[in-house]
């Protein structure tokens, strides 16, 4: 492979693999050698692994280093497979949403930590009055208490966060791109029982599948979700944002058709894929807001 025109030598090659750069084990021949073209056409010296291994996935191509980087991302490790509203649950919830909290204070500007403190900039909007903080700290509990399995306490929160209006009943308006396939889902509708460990599934034993969904999260993000929060990122910083939240975003794709087939919304043989393509064409063929 390393002499075939790749772009890339022996050399290369192990130094990649070391760092966890390599494809996933056992690939095929032909999908080894396209994944070492890639990677030689964007590392850079001097450039983190970690920043390589993401932008490796926005291409297509998983490693084991993509692995790591979504495990701390994602803080699989720390939530913890427990009843969130179990006194040790509850607890467990306060001191995970406080070091979100406190990890959010002092983090680099990158693209998901500009996208939840935007989300957490529309819950203090509508939260004047010296709730702000209070209101921000409840959203991020509730994010926690979700991905453990817990039903949301405050969903009115929650839709502010994503920009959405609420009525003085606290009842969402959604955004006009979700009013088809989600209008009249239960603010109490429990998720899966245990949504990190579908995250945990999707990253640890299926990396590949997880990878393939990028480009559809990446445009989810780009025509629906970051205009409808009022973040404004550059291509890179979107691509980059995709690979990050893609194992949450389909996660929650799939929890939410089972709740609308559950209220008999929606047909069979919903996937989030097909979901995802509905939004983005729904939301591409909009018109323009007036300014």
């Amino acid at each position: 492979m390393a002499t075939a025109g790749g772009g890339f030598t022996v050399r290369d090659v192990e130094s990649w693999d070391r760092g966890g750069l390599g494809p996933l084990p056992d690939p095929p021949r032909a999908d080894a050698a396209e994944h070492y073209s890639t990677l030689a056409s964007i590392s850079r010296r001097g450039r983190p692994y970690d920043t390589t291994a993401v932008r490796l996935a926005s291409h297509g191509y998983a490693c084991p280093r993509l692995q790591d980087v979504l495990r701390r991302e994602l803080r699989v490790d720390e939530i913890p497979r427990m009843d969130p509203w179990s006194p040790a649950g509850v607890k467990r919830v306060d001191e995970i949403a406080e070091t979100v909290a406190s990890d959010l204070r002092g983090a680099p500007d990158e693209p998901n930590v500009r996208t939840i403190r935007a989300m957490l900039r529309n819950v203090g909007r509508a939260n004047r009055g010296g709730e702000e903080e209070m209101a921000q700290r409840g959203f991020l509990a509730d994010a926690v208490t979700g991905v453990m399995g817990g039903k949301l306490i405050d969903s009115e929160t929650a839709a502010q966060a994503l920009g959405m209006e609420t009525t003085p009943e606290g009842q969402e308006v959604l955004p006009r791109h979700f009013e088809k396939s989600f209008s009249g889902t239960s603010k109490q509708t429990a998720g899966p029982q245990y949504p990190m460990e579908r995250i945990r599934e999707l990253v640890e034993d299926d990396l590949p599948g997880l990878v393939r969904q990028i480009p559809l999260v990446e445009q989810l993000l780009r025509y629906s979700f970051l205009p409808q929060i009022g973040v404004r990122l550059e291509d890179e910083e979107i691509a980059k944002l995709a690979v990050i939240v893609a194992a949450p975003v389909i996660v929650g794709m799939e929890a939410s058709i089972r709740w609308v087939a559950e209220a008999n919304l929606l047909g069979e043989g919903e996937t989030p894929e097909k979901v995802m393509t509905e939004l983005i064409d729904r939301e591409k063929g909009a018109p323009e807001a007036p300014s």
